[in-house]
């Protein structure tokens, strides 16, 4: 904000700018946002592959939007938008799941008929897996996605899934979701992180990719390292989160994780072959130096045997947080990472193996004179 001697008072924040010309007292606020100015962040997205002029999306402070034909309306007035799944049914209507607010209410989670008027509460109840009053951190913004079978999933505390769209209502209780069994238990996270992200294969829906944010000891020894599971229905969950040639310098329990100081934001596998996996992280600091060691970097890796083994993909990828990875069906794997300064792109070397390529900046897209804005980028469709 910058405060002048007439009184005058301006003040940038997540709503844009706005003046007052009497010292910032109440009602003497004006939006000097105009035409433009375009400051809404939204944190997730969905589409409708029926009706591609279909769009919904929570934004940061500004609730849960519908877009047709890109003419706003809302879906939720209330809190903070956070991440949106939405399909169309045999029936022809469109079903909407989307969070919002503090993300510990029952009603923080909704699934709602497009154009209806009552919408269900369906965010999992804690405390019933729990065993008692659930006491860890509340998460905000939760991965979902909704599977073709016909079950939704929810990453928390744990990997939750629904075999009939969430419930129906309140009370919600261990009835209406299954978890995963990966909170609370060694050698598997400590109950205390959160899902980041998660993938699900179309070819198979046991086989689960999910990974962990990292947010401390599981026992006091496993700092920042198990955050990374692959589902094997022959041997259950197994851990196959990456790790560095050697051991970092700043701690003795990482074991050389590759997640030592940094967290798997984002996950996704070949529609094709469920072995074939990428990954990215949201890493963004430097040593004392000012130099970037390998533990510092972020980046994206490929594995394709299920995470047994890894590669890095980041030739002309600057060290820019990674927020989100998606992969484009029906491509020689073309991929897209949304990070703090905009899309891009992954070119394949043709004949090479997946991980030979380069990264390109997609802001400008396949259209030069439709220029994307260098800004952070949260989800991509």
């Amino acid at each position: 904000s910058v405060y002048s001697t007439n009184g005058h008072v301006y003040v940038g924040d997540d709503g844009g700018v706005s003046k007052s010309a009497s010292h910032g007292n109440s009602n003497t606020w004006i939006d000097l946002n105009a035409s433009g100015l375009n400051v809404t962040e939204f944190y997730g997205l969905s589409g409708v592959e029926e009706q591609p002029n279909l769009i919904f999306g929570g934004a940061q402070d500004n609730y849960v939007w519908r877009f047709e034909n890109g003419v706003p309306s809302f879906v939720q007035t209330g809190w903070d938008g956070y991440k949106t799944e939405s399909y169309q049914d045999a029936s022809g209507n469109v079903q909407v799941f989307y969070q919002y607010g503090p993300g510990k209410y029952p009603s923080n989670m909704e699934r709602k008929q497009d154009g209806g008027s009552s919408p269900v509460g369906i965010l999992p109840n804690r405390d019933s897996f729990w065993g008692g009053t659930y006491t860890g951190p509340d998460q905000h913004s939760r991965p979902i996605y909704k599977y073709p079978n016909g079950k939704f999933y929810v990453g928390q505390n744990d990997l939750y899934f629904s075999s009939n769209n969430g419930g129906n209502g309140y009370p919600i209780d261990a009835g209406d979701y299954t978890a995963a069994g990966l909170s609370g238990q060694p050698p598997f996270n400590n109950n205390v992180d959160h899902v980041n992200a998660f993938t699900v294969s179309p070819l198979d829906e046991n086989r689960i990719y999910v990974a962990f944010g990292g947010a401390g000891d599981y026992g006091g020894s496993d700092h920042f390292r198990f955050q990374l599971y692959f589902n094997d229905p022959q041997n259950g969950w197994q851990n196959r989160t990456p790790g560095w040639p050697t051991a970092c310098s700043s701690c003795s329990t990482c074991n050389a994780y590759a997640t030592c100081g940094a967290s798997i934001t984002g996950v996704v596998s070949d529609p094709n072959n469920y072995n074939r996996v990428w990954i990215c992280f949201n890493n963004f600091d430097y040593d004392a130096d000012r130099t970037l060691s390998d533990q510092k970097k972020t980046g994206v890796k490929f594995s394709d045997d299920a995470g047994v083994t890894w590669h890095d993909m980041n030739t002309n990828l600057p060290n820019f947080p990674i927020n989100c990875i998606t992969y484009q069906k029906g491509t020689d794997d073309i991929l897209y990472i949304g990070t703090d300064a905009g899309v891009f792109r992954w070119v394949h070397a043709s004949g090479q193996s997946a991980w030979v390529g380069y990264w390109e900046c997609f802001n400008v897209g396949l259209d030069p004179t439709r220029r994307m804005p260098s800004c952070m980028v949260r989800d991509i469709n």
